[in-house]
């Protein structure tokens, strides 16, 4: 990928998504599942505010419950496709705004819990952090392939990148 068409005010983006799959390795390694599930949701989110960018309303359209569906959607397995709106709320949303995760969810770093991620436990979905953190780097490694040929992604990242810089968030 070649830095100028993805550079950001600082570290190339490449750069960004190598701390946070580093972020994640520290986190899942000391079994800090929620900082582990907060970074995750966040790159997700990320990834989907540059899949489709609206300069007339700005740089916050789609609404980022859409852009992390849209991500889920085009760069995660199907077995995310029908979790998506319950991991957004009670993962994404209860960490980003309580630092806790919802009523509904539970979250693990523990290996020995990797067969149950995304399954139903007594009303429970199980979250493996070790499995989404594998799956967030598939993700990543796949959008990045697809920006240094898709010159739509190319035009939308360059341009939610100008959103940003010109404060319409």
């Amino acid at each position: 990928m070649s830095d100028e068409m993805v550079r950001i005010e600082g570290p190339p983006i490449g750069r960004i998504f190598d701390e946070v799959a580093d972020t994640l390795k520290f986190c899942n390694a000391r079994f800090y599942a929620f900082p582990a599930a907060l970074v995750a949701c966040s790159a997700i989110n990320a990834i989907g505010s540059f899949l489709r960018v609206d300069a007339e309303k700005s740089a916050t359209y789609p609404p980022n419950k859409d852009r992390f569906a849209a991500c889920i959607e085009r760069y995660f397995p199907d077995k995310y496709h029908n979790v998506s709106a319950r991991l957004w709320e009670s993962l994404r949303c209860a960490l980003s705004h309580g630092l806790t995760v919802g009523r509904d969810v539970a979250v693990s770093c523990r290996g020995d819990r990797r067969h149950l991620h995304l399954s139903e436990v007594d009303g429970w979905l199980f979250v493996s952090m070790l499995e989404l953190a594998e799956d967030l780097a598939k993700a990543i490694s796949s959008y990045s392939s697809d920006l240094e040929t898709d010159v739509e992604l190319q035009s939308n990242f360059r341009l939610r990148v100008k959103l940003e810089a010109d404060g319409k968030p």
